[in-house]
C-alpha cells in the first residue's frame, strides 16, 4: 500500500511539474508577444522593446527550468537572429570570448581529476587530517573544497564528489533525519562544494568568476588568474571562517566527536591505494597549469609566449588527451559538460544584445539607479548595503547564477564607473553579492543536498537566513578591502 502511495505521489509530482512548465511556456509567449506588439516603452527604441520582450520570455523559461538552461539561451539567441533583432556576429559573440575557452580548458582538467580519482584522493587526504572532533572534520571539509576549486570548475561536480562522503558519515555516525548534526553537515557540504572557498578563491573555481572578469575587460580592467586571487582569496578565507562559526552556532552538532566516522574516512582513503601513474601525470599537469596561471606574465616576458588564463587552460587541457602524456581519451569528451560551455558562450552575448536597443540604459534608469542613488546619501557603507540588497533581488528573480552575473555585471559596473567607483570594485561586489543564498533553488548543489531529505525547510531557512545576515558583515568588510585594493592598483 505504501509503495502504491509513493508511486501515486511521484506521479502527481511529475504531473504538477509538467503542468508548471506548460504554464511557464505560455507565460513566456504571452509576455514576449505583448512587448512585441505594444507601444515602445519610454526610453527604448522599438527594436529594444522587442528584444526586451524576448529577454523577459528568456527569464521566465530559465526560472521555470523548462529545459536545460543552455537550450533556452541558445533558442533565445537564434530567435533574435531569425527575427532580425541581432546579427549573428553579435548574438554569437560570446563563443569568441576568452571566458568560454577558459571554461572549456578548465572542464577538461576537471574531467581528468575526476576520472583518474585524483580529486577524490585530494578530498580524502585533507578530510583525514581531522581527529575525533566534529568541528575539525567540518573545517577540513571546507579546506578540501577550497583546494578542489583549483581542479574542478563546477560547484555541482564538487558537491557530487562529496555526496558519498556525506552519506557514509550519516550512516556510521547514526545521524538522524531532522537532527542538528544533519543540518550542520548539509550546510557545511553545500558551502564546501559550491559557495565557499573553492568557488571564490580562484578564477577557475566557478563559471561565474570568468563571466565577471569578461565584463571587467570591456571597461579596460584585465584581471589575470593571480590578480583575481589577490582580490578574492583573503575575502574567501574570512567568509570560510565566518561560515564555519555561524553554522556551528545555529546548528551545533548533537555530539562533539565523530565516533565511527573517523574510522570510515580512514578506510575509504586506504581503499584508494597508492597513487596511480595516471593520477601522478594529472597532478603534474594541474600543477604546471596553476603555476602558469600564477606566473604567466613573468614567463611571457622571458619567453615571448602569450600565457593568458584562457589559452593556458586550453593548452594543458588538450595535453591531457595526448597518448602517454595525458590521461583522457575520446570517450572522455562525452563526459565534459558541454551544456555548461554552451550556456556560458550564449550568456556572454546578453550584454552586447542589451546595448542594441538601449535596454541596458533603461534597466539602469528604472531599477539600478532608484535603488542605489538614494543609498549614496549614507556614504560608502550605504552604497555597499544597497548593492547587497540589489544583488539579492536580481538573484531571486533569476535563480541561475550564470544568467544573473551575465546580465547584472555589465550594468552595475557601468553604473558604478559613471558614479566614480572603480570598475574592479563594482565587479567583485556584483559577483560576490550573488554568493549567499536563502532558498535551495538558488543553487544546484543546495537542491542536490536538500533533496536527500535529512533537513526540514524551516531549519534549512533558519540556517541560510543566519548565514545571509553574517554575510552582510563580511560583504561590507570585503568592499572596504576591494576599495582599498583598487586604489592601491591605480
Amino acid at each position: 500500500m505504501s509503495t502504491e502511495s509513493a508511486a501515486g505521489a511521484g506521479g502527481l509530482s511529475g504531473f504538477m511539474k509538467s503542468r508548471m512548465k506548460s504554464v511557464a511556456v505560455a507565460a513566456a509567449l504571452i509576455a514576449g508577444t505583448w512587448f512585441w506588439i505594444a507601444l515602445p516603452i519610454e526610453g527604448m527604441t522599438p527594436e529594444g522593446n522587442r528584444i526586451f520582450g524576448a529577454l523577459i520570455a528568456w527569464v521566465i523559461l530559465l526560472t521555470a527550468e523548462v529545459t536545460d538552461a543552455s537550450i533556452i539561451t541558445l533558442l533565445w539567441l537564434v530567435f533574435l537572429i531569425i527575427a532580425g533583432l541581432a546579427k549573428p556576429g553579435v548574438a554569437l559573440s560570446g563563443f569568441t570570448d576568452n571566458t568560454t575557452w577558459l571554461l572549456m580548458g578548465a572542464l577538461m582538467i576537471g574531467q581528468a581529476c575526476n576520472s583518474t580519482g585524483l580529486a577524490r584522493r585530494v578530498a580524502f587526504r585533507f578530510i583525514n587530517l581531522t581527529g575525533e572532533r566534529y568541528g575539525t572534520l567540518t573545517m577540513c571539509l571546507l579546506i578540501s573544497g577550497a583546494i578542489l576549486g583549483l581542479m574542478m570548475p563546477s560547484g555541482t561536480a564538487r558537491a557530487a564528489l562529496y555526496v558519498p562522503i556525506y552519506m557514509g558519515l550519516c550512516d556510521v555516525m547514526k545521524i538522524e533525519k531532522g537532527s542538528r548534526t544533519a543540518l550542520n553537515l548539509v550546510m557545511i557540504t553545500i558551502w564546501s562544494a559550491a559557495i565557499g572557498g573553492g568557488c571564490m578563491m580562484w578564477l577557475t573555481g566557478s563559471v561565474l568568476n570568468p563571466i565577471m572578469t569578461s565584463a571587467l575587460a570591456k571597461f579596460g580592467v584585465n584581471q589575470t588568474w593571480i590578480s583575481y586571487a589577490v582580490y578574492s582569496f583573503p575575502s574567501a578565507v574570512v567568509l570560510m571562517v565566518l561560515t564555519w562559526l555561524t553554522i556551528n552556532f545555529v546548528a551545533p552538532p548533537d555530539s562533539p566527536t565523530i565516533g565511527g566516522g573517523r574510522e570510515m574516512l580512514r578506510r575509504e582513503y586506504e581503499k584508494l591505494g597508492p597513487m596511480s601513474p595516471e593520477e601522478r601525470r594529472t597532478l603534474i599537469i594541474v600543477c604546471a597549469c596553476v603555476l602558469s596561471w600564477m606566473f604567466g606574465d613573468k614567463i611571457g616576458r622571458l619567453t615571448g609566449l602569450s600565457l593568458g588564463s584562457a589559452w593556458t587552460a586550453m593548452f594543458f587541457g588538450l595535453i591531457l588527451f595526448l597518448p602517454r602524456i595525458g590521461v583522457l581519451t575520446g570517450k572522455d569528451i562525452k563526459s565534459i559538460s558541454w551544456p555548461s560551455i554552451l550556456f556560458i558562450g550564449a550568456s556572454l552575448a546578453i550584454s552586447p544584445i542589451m546595448e542594441l536597443g538601449q535596454i541596458d540604459r533603461w534597466i539602469t534608469d528604472n531599477l539600478v539607479s532608484p535603488i542605489l542613488e538614494p543609498c549614496l546619501e549614507y556614504g560608502f557603507i550605504g552604497f555597499v548595503l544597497g548593492m547587497y540588497v540589489l544583488c539579492h533581488i536580481i538573484h531571486k528573480l533569476i535563480p541561475s547564477g550564470t544568467g544573473t552575473v551575465a546580465l547584472a555585471a555589465p550594468l552595475l559596473i557601468a553604473w558604478g564607473t559613471a558614479h566614480g567607483f572603480d570598475a574592479a570594485l563594482m565587479g567583485h561586489m556584483t559577483l560576490h553579492g550573488m554568493r549567499p543564498f536563502i532558498f535551495p533553488y538558488e543553487h544546484t548543489p543546495a537542491i542536490l543536498m536538500y533533496s536527500f531529505g535529512f533537513v526540514t525547510m524551516p531549519r534549512f531557512l533558519r540556517c541560510t537566513l543566519s548565514l545571509s545576515l553574517v554575510a552582510v558583515i563580511w560583504y561590507v568588510l570585503s568592499a572596504y578591502y576591494w576599495s582599498w585594493l583598487s586604489g592601491f592598483y591605480h
